[in-house]
C-alpha cells in the first residue's frame, strides 16, 4: 500500500458526508472494520465480495452499550462494515456480544423482515445518538426500549427457519480476523510514516482505533506490529 492510499484511507474516513457519497458509488464495502470508503490494494477484489444488491444479507439488531436499552435496526450484505462505520471506536459503543443477525438467503428476504420489525418497533423510534456519525445513515432505524420486542420478532424468524446469530460477537470476529492482512499492512505503513514524522494525530488516533477493534476481538498483534511500532503508534501492550 502507498503512502498516498494511506493518508487517503484515514482523510477519507472523516469526510462526513462526502466520503457516504463516495462509498455508495464503490462496489467495495467499507475495508478493515473501520469506516473508510477507499478500496485498498490487499483487500479482496470485487469478485470475491457478495454484491450489495445480490447474495445473502442480514437483519441486524445492534444494541448500545450501557444501562440504557438503545437499538438499531437494519439490514447490511456485511455486518463488520455497517457496524464499523457508525462510530469510531463501534467495539465499545455497541453491546455485540448482546447484538443479533438474522442470515438470509437474499437481500429482498431481509428487506422484508426490516420492514416487519420497523413497523413493529414504530412506537419506540427515537432520535440517533449524538455520538453516532451522521454520514453512517440509518436515522430512521434507531429504537429505545425495544429491545424485548425485537427479540420476540428475532425468535419469530428463527421459528420460520431463518438462521439467527444470537451473539454477534462470533461472526464480527471472524470476519475481522480474515482481514489482518489488511491491518498488518496499515500497521506497517502507519510505523513507516511515523518514523518520518509525516504521522497526524488523527491518522495515530484512527490506526489505535483499528488495532484495538482487532485486540478486542481476540486479535494478536504482537506478530505484526515490533514493540518500536507499538511506541509510535501509541498501542498497548
Amino acid at each position: 500500500m502507498s503512502e498516498l492510499t494511506f493518508q487517503l484511507a484515514i482523510f477519507m474516513q472523516t469526510l462526513g458526508g462526502e466520503a457516504d457519497r463516495i462509498r455508495r458509488s464503490l462496489p467495495y464495502p467499507a475495508p478493515f472494520g473501520v469506516a473508510c470508503p477507499v478500496p485498498l490494494p490487499t483487500y479482496r477484489p470485487p469478485t470475491a465480495m457478495p454484491s450489495a444488491r445480490h447474495g445473502p444479507a442480514f437483519l441486524y439488531v445492534l444494541r448500545m452499550s450501557g444501562a440504557e436499552d438503545l437499538l438499531k435496526a437494519g439490514l447490511t450484505a456485511d455486518p463488520l462494515a455497517r457496524w464499523s462505520s457508525f462510530h469510531p471506536r463501534w467495539f465499545e459503543a455497541f453491546d455485540i456480544e448482546h447484538s443479533l443477525l438474522v442470515e438470509t438467503e437474499s437481500r429482498s428476504d431481509a428487506q422484508a423482515l426490516e420492514t416487519a420489525l420497523h413497523r413493529r418497533l414504530k412506537a419506540h423510534a427515537c432520535p440517533v445518538p449524538l455520538t453516532m456519525r451522521a454520514f453512517a445513515g440509518g436515522a430512521t432505524e434507531w429504537f429505545r426500549g425495544a429491545s424485548l420486542a425485537a427479540q420476540d420478532f428475532v425468535r419469530s424468524c428463527e421459528a420460520q427457519g431463518f438462521v439467527v446469530h444470537a451473539d454477534a460477537r462470533g461472526l464480527i470476529g471472524a470476519s475481522l480476523h480474515t482481514q489482518r492482512h489488511v491491518l498488518a499492512t496499515v500497521l506497517d505503513q502507519a510505523v513507516r510514516n511515523a518514523r518520518d514524522g509525516v504521522l497526524t494525530p488523527q491518522e495515530v488516533d484512527a490506526v489505535r482505533d483499528l488495532a484495538e477493534a482487532h485486540g478486542a476481538f481476540g486479535g494478536d498483534l504482537s506478530a505484526l506490529v515490533t514493540d518500536e511500532g507499538r511506541a509510535l503508534l501509541h498501542l498497548g501492550s
